[in-house]
């Protein structure tokens, strides 16, 4: 070992100039002097925020006393706060709900009290430091801290607490009688792997721990679960809730000081922590609980958050959703304290800065940039609560029509891109309201105002219909979600009654040609075609290899899936095979992937693959599309894939051929994902293969003459992040010289498929 150090400064030495070297050295001993000076307790303190330095960054001038009970009557009286979840509204909503619906509320919530969440495909699981890791992994880590360790902790949390209560009405029993046990808000509790609290911030590397997941103390820390105490303080009035929200707000402030510890690491998180929180205080601002002592130190930690996500704001070559959910934050820390000339500032740059991004990352055709349906729906959430809740608070807000206020704040322009997002997601939802998984889904949301499956969208078209009174997305058979009861309260509820429905049947095929997705259906049969490019402009962080991949659903029942996303940095294997072109519904070529991968990078492809649509036409009783690809044209023998999808709307089949152009000998695998718990049975004599459904059967049938090898394999499906369950692939392999082709009737009728009529459908089209 020391040999080999030898090596590599003689070697620094000799073939490194002498200007180089001392810029090394000088960078070396910065590194190091700030890592010490950082640590020391005299810093740190310093990097804690006094009530004194508050009120003077505010502009608050008078007493402590003073100065506090106006901080107090600015918060008891700030519009925004109000308006998130109005009190007005309460026994309406609570009125609307059904018994099994606020038992399932209130069921969570005490899950939520005893400190058992279920995160990123977890299953239920007790987060403490005493917590006995049950990973799925092999690696496991075992770094719980010490039983006198634990009990401190306990103290000072429970003293800080005190401390808000001292000589006032609240110093009562239910309080005193509340036993909090501390979060560990650093741990990944799968893995047991545990991040270090006193390491400044900057200095956090991750990824390289196998089966260490860095989203899980991320996640934690992103309180979602502030909505579900709330909801549930608002049905029983239970003071226990708002001591939970305080008493965790209390643990977690206190566990991560000011940029220290793996939570100040990613600025996302952070601005999702403090939206968090603000939706939290408006639910329980009116609890004796919440003083002005407390507020003080919330505000406090709120105002921290703002300068952490300012001063680190994640603007690169390319911005993307993270850079967009660092200013949607801040709008919402900007409103909160927009009483005072720091608040304003934030939230006027806020919402310059959002107008910017949404022509950035949406394109004209209403679809985000970044070539993943489920970062669709996190980018339009960051979109739309800050317009609604801007909205609800702004004095010439028209309760009869919410784009007519919207428009005055963030511009016409924003609101119809706001608007043709919704449009996509009416267009995209499969006929059960769930979302096709095309790119990466890490269950990426800003707020959770209902718990319900992760792919379940339904709930953004309740909001559309609402906020637009758009008729086309209130789906009957999609119904009102409860989630709008919470945000539009009563008068939403009119809205909603006031407007006609609209029904599957009138759903028609569509295409989005910027996003490249082309949706064919009618009634309950379903696909998505995938002509996407890699996205954010070709760096393809979310995208995945599935050019000219497709998801096929019948009757409501998926058959054919993209099997999702399952991990990110935790398992670099597992991260790369599902982005890869053997799990999606395509053709792979000689084995090889269609956009490479790079070396150490699991958030970028190289940009091969460029799709072209050549053709497309939606009419009454057919759908065609045509697109290619060149991705394979950098091998000698370059090698074109072109396909064609048909659909017949009325005897309900698909047709998919695809052409291989080119030269030489080439190993062809084409691949069906089938969806989990599909039920199916293979012809050998014809490789025919036959899936059985809702007393249904869809078959695949091969049209080609080439022979061609057929198995089945095991692959993966995963349904959110951080699961996976078993399902099974069916593969058609063949080797031999090009061109070529593969040709396929996907039939749930009683069609017959000669080649005849075959040419005849093709000819319809021109081809």
């Amino acid at each position: 070992m020391l040999k080999e150090k030898f090596k590599h400064y003689n070697e620094l030495l000799f073939h490194t100039s002498f200007k180089i070297l001392l810029w090394k050295l000088y960078r070396k001993f910065s590194e190091m002097a700030g890592d010490i000076l950082r640590s020391s307790k005299l810093i740190k303190k310093n990097y804690l925020l006094t009530d004194k330095d508050f009120f003077r960054l505010l502009g608050i001038k008078g007493d402590p006393g003073f100065c506090i009970d106006l901080l107090k009557e600015k918060i008891d009286k700030n519009l925004f706060l109000n308006s998130i979840i109005q009190y007005a509204d309460k026994g309406f909503i609570i009125s609307k709900l059904s018994a099994a619906e606020k038992n399932k509320i209130i069921k969570t919530a005490d899950e939520v009290c005893k400190h058992k969440f279920d995160l990123l495909g977890s299953g239920t699981v007790k987060i403490s430091y005493s917590l006995k890791p049950k990973s799925v992994f092999k690696s496991r880590y075992n770094m719980n801290i010490s039983s006198k360790e634990i009990r401190e902790l306990k103290e000072k949390i429970a003293g800080k607490a005190g401390s808000f209560f001292k000589g006032s009405e609240a110093d009562g029993p239910v309080y005193r009688d509340f036993d909090y046990e501390p979060i560990d808000w650093h741990v990944d509790f799968r893995s047991g792997y545990r991040w270090d609290k006193n390491t400044w911030y900057g200095k956090f590397k991750y990824g390289g721990d196998v089966g260490v997941e860095v989203k899980n103390p991320w996640e934690l820390s992103r309180f979602h679960h502030f909505t579900i105490l709330g909801q549930a303080y608002w049905i029983t009035g239970n003071e226990k809730y708002s001591l939970e929200f305080l008493f965790q707000t209390v643990d977690w402030i206190t566990s991560n000081l000011p940029y220290f510890g793996i939570n100040w690491r990613s600025i996302l998180d952070v601005a999702l922590r403090v939206s968090n929180w603000i939706v939290g205080l408006s639910f329980f601002k009116r609890s004796k609980y919440i003083n002005k002592n407390f507020l003080l130190f919330l505000l406090k930690s709120i105002y921290i958050h703002g300068e952490h996500i300012a001063d680190n704001l994640e603007y690169h070559s390319i911005t993307s959703n993270h850079y967009i959910s660092n200013i949607s934050g801040l709008f919402f820390i900007g409103e909160v304290l927009g009483d005072f000339a720091i608040g304003k500032r934030w939230s006027s740059f806020a919402v310059s800065e959002l107008k910017k991004e949404i022509d950035k990352q949406i394109y004209n055709d209403g679809v985000d940039f970044e070539s993943s349906t489920c970062y669709h729906r996190f980018i339009l959430e960051l979109l739309f609560y800050p317009v609604l809740f801007g909205v609800k608070k702004s004095k010439d807000f028209n309760k009869k029509n919410y784009t007519e206020t919207a428009k005055s704040i963030f511009g016409e322009d924003f609101i119809s891109k706001l608007f043709k997002m919704f449009e996509f997601v009416l267009f995209i939802l499969k006929p059960d309201g769930r979302l096709p998984q095309i790119g990466d889904n890490d269950n990426g949301q800003l707020f959770n105002f209902g718990k319900r499956g992760v792919l379940d969208m339904r709930y953004l078209l309740t909001y559309g219909a609402v906020f637009f009174k758009e008729k086309r997305f209130k789906v009957e058979e999609y119904g009102f979600t409860r989630e709008a009861l919470w945000i539009f309260g009563k008068n939403g509820q009119k809205v909603w009654d006031k407007t006609e429905y609209n029904h599957l049947s009138d759903i028609k095929s569509s295409s989005f040609s910027c996003a490249g997705l082309y949706v064919m259906r009618k009634n309950s049969d379903y696909l998505v075609a995938c002509c996407s490019q890699n996205g954010q402009n070709g760096n393809g962080g979310h995208a995945h290899n599935d050019k000219l991949g497709f998801e096929l659903s019948i009757d409501k029942r998926d058959i054919i899936v993209d099997p999702g996303s399952y991990l990110y940095t935790s398992l670099p294997e597992w991260r790369n095979k599902f982005r890869s072109t053997s799990f999606h519904n395509t053709v792979m070529i000689d084995s090889q992937e269609q956009n490479r991968f790079k070396p150490g990078n699991l958030f970028s492809l190289k940009n091969d693959s460029k799709v072209v649509v050549n053709k497309w036409e939606a009419t009454k009783d057919y759908d065609f599309l045509e697109a290619e690809h060149n991705g394979y044209c950098r091998f000698d023998n370059s090698v074109t894939h072109r396909r064609q999808f048909i659909f017949n709307k009325i005897k309900k089949f698909w047709i998919i051929r695809d052409i291989l152009s080119g030269e030489g000998k080439h190993k062809l695998d084409l691949f069906f994902q089938l969806g989990p718990k599909v039920m199916f049975k293979i012809d050998k004599r014809n490789l025919t293969f036959s899936i059985y459904f809702n007393s249904r059967t869809l078959k695949i049938i091969p049209l080609f003459d080439r022979s061609a090898g057929l198995s089945v394999e095991e692959g993966w499906y995963s349904g959110g992040y951080g699961i996976k369950t078993k399902s099974k692939v069916i593969k058609y392999s063949t080797t031999g010289m090009l061109p070529t082709e593969f040709l396929f009737a996907l039939s749930s009728g009683d069609s017959v498929f000669e080649k005849k009529e075959i040419s005849k459908i093709f000819s319809k089209f021109n081809i």
